[in-house]
């Protein structure tokens, strides 16, 4: 007698919970298409698109001259760090062995050291072509979080770049360089 009923509720609760479902899944969507959007916008850098915030000075001279010569300064820190190979550290011991052998190690380790920094290298060298007065922002953002990726990503290796405190790395390598192509 109530079979009807009963039927028709069934399809409800069937539906209810198919419409839950799609809700969540497009709240999860929406989630990573935000994330992804963010991220893009970091990359789209052309004519008409222009930070959403205004820039705060990480430098606090006007001066061209003292721009300039923080930046040297920058480069000379950061090439001695180089050349001393403290810029990158791999700290993943010497009791590795790779092919049975610790020199096949060393230059694994050593190859990885040269990859992070190279990798570093090459987002300062395009942000420093893009850098304009509309998208200083986004350029320091995306440096810095150019900066955490490659530190997260050396955490299996135990390779890091030596400047690990965002204040330090804003101060010594973002500021002076983006300062000096904006200017």
């Amino acid at each position: 007698m109530y079979q009807p009923v009963t039927i028709e509720e069934q399809k409800l609760n069937d539906l209810n919970n198919k419409y839950s479902s799609l809700q969540s899944s497009y709240q999860d969507n929406l989630t990573l298409l935000r994330k992804r959007e963010e991220l893009f916008s970091k990359y789209h850098i052309s004519i008409g698109t222009s930070d959403s915030t205004v820039y705060s000075k990480l430098v606090n001279s006007r001066e061209l001259k003292d721009i300039e010569s923080k930046l040297h300064q920058s480069k000379a820190r950061l090439k001695e760090m180089v050349g001393k190979k403290t810029a990158c550290i791999c700290s993943i011991g010497s009791d590795v062995r790779v092919n049975g052998k610790k020199s096949e190690a060393t230059k694994l380790f050593n190859r990885e050291v040269k990859l992070r920094l190279r990798c570093l290298d090459n987002e300062f060298k395009a942000a420093s072509a893009l850098v304009a007065w509309n998208n200083i922002n986004r350029l320091i953002q995306r440096t810095t979080d150019t900066f955490n990726e490659i530190n997260v990503s050396g955490t299996t290796v135990k390779t890091y770049l030596s400047l690990r405190d965002p204040h330090e790395f804003n101060r010594m390598l973002v500021g002076p360089l983006l300062n000096f192509e904006a200017s």
